[in-house]
């Protein structure tokens, strides 16, 4: 089961999807994503995809994924991404804290160059077997 997630998708043998729901609880609107995917492959490899993934890249960027102590510790960036002013910052390192036994998630957006940062938190539900098509589908909703 997903409890059981050793940092690779269950004997199953395709992608495990967590379809998150976020409300941001601090920070400056737009950059924790009220709807984010965390996505582990057979091999272990992870990508996320959100609403700002979709406006940057047109889809998922790859992700650093570890496994501590039950919990999915998530790491991936945005860069060249701009403001409501139109500023450019260059870079954007997010961190998600996901706990499959609960589907508890925790977002962290930090600029680089800004003191501040933005939180969010929600819950995750599991999706198993989706395509890239079906993925990016359901974030664009």
């Amino acid at each position: 089961t997903c409890a059981a997630l050793a940092v690779a998708a269950p004997a199953a043998a395709q992608a495990v999807l967590y379809d998150c729901t976020v409300n941001q609880t601090s920070g400056p609107d737009g950059w924790v994503s009220t709807r984010l995917a965390l996505v582990v492959d057979a091999q272990g490899a992870a990508q996320v995809v959100d609403s700002l993934t979709l406006q940057y890249y047109d889809g998922a960027v790859p992700a650093r994924v570890r496994n501590r102590n039950g919990e999915l510790r998530f790491n991936w960036s945005i860069s060249n991404a701009t403001d409501v002013r139109s500023s450019r910052i260059p870079t954007v390192s997010y961190f998600a804290w996901f706990t499959p036994e609960t589907g508890a998630v925790r977002v962290r957006a930090k600029p680089a160059g800004y003191p501040q940062s933005m939180r969010g938190q929600g819950k995750c539900t599991t999706r198993e077997n989706m395509n890239v098509r079906q993925r990016n589908r359901l974030l664009r909703g």
